[in-house]
């Protein structure tokens, strides 16, 4: 059984790949320090903007910040279902994981951590669009600096579904007596 449930593992991870097959960088970041409860409160706060590069590290001890960008859609795009992924370079979870509350187009989307880090815009129509993201950033509880990055790309909800199938074979082979 050990062979099989190494071949299950392994397809998993290539289907995990495939979800968002063709994944595009969403950039330029900006960020602000700070704890701001809405876009328009981050906007207007006097506290200056700063270009947030992926892998610089932001945060440390109990540290709030916003962060905003524009998901860009060219006039080739699709349409159809969209993947976007936030990540934080960081792993497991406890209550030390930083913590992220999504905004698109300024409402509230949803919460994002370290095991929650992606969010289905669904039916979009195709050709050139914008939509504004705006995360509002808690670090956690621990001296760490954060890392911050942000990608899109079509959803291939077949390879989802797939993977969620082989998932629970998986388990069972886990289960199983060795």
């Amino acid at each position: 059984m050990m062979f099989e449930r190494e071949r299950a593992q392994a397809a998993l991870g290539d289907l995990a790949r495939s979800r968002m097959p063709d994944p595009s960088a969403i950039g330029p970041i900006r960020m602000k320090a700070g704890r701001y409860r809405t876009p328009e409160e981050a906007e207007a706060a006097a506290e200056p903007w700063q270009v947030y590069r992926p892998g610089q590290g932001w945060g440390g001890l109990d540290c709030h910040a916003w962060f905003s960008a524009d998901l860009r859609m060219p006039a080739s795009f699709p349409g159809g279902t969209v993947l976007l992924r936030v990540e934080s370079g960081q792993g497991g979870w406890d209550a030390i994981n930083p913590q992220f509350l999504l905004f698109l187009d300024g409402e509230t989307a949803q919460g994002l951590d370290v095991n929650h880090t992606e969010h289905i815009l669904q039916d979009l129509p195709a050709g050139e669009r914008t939509i504004r993201i705006d995360l509002q950033a808690y670090s956690g509880r621990t001296t760490a600096r954060c890392d911050l990055a942000m990608s899109w790309g079509l959803f291939a909800a077949e390879a989802d579904r797939l993977a969620l199938d082989l998932s629970v074979a998986v388990e069972l082979l886990d289960l199983q007596d060795p």
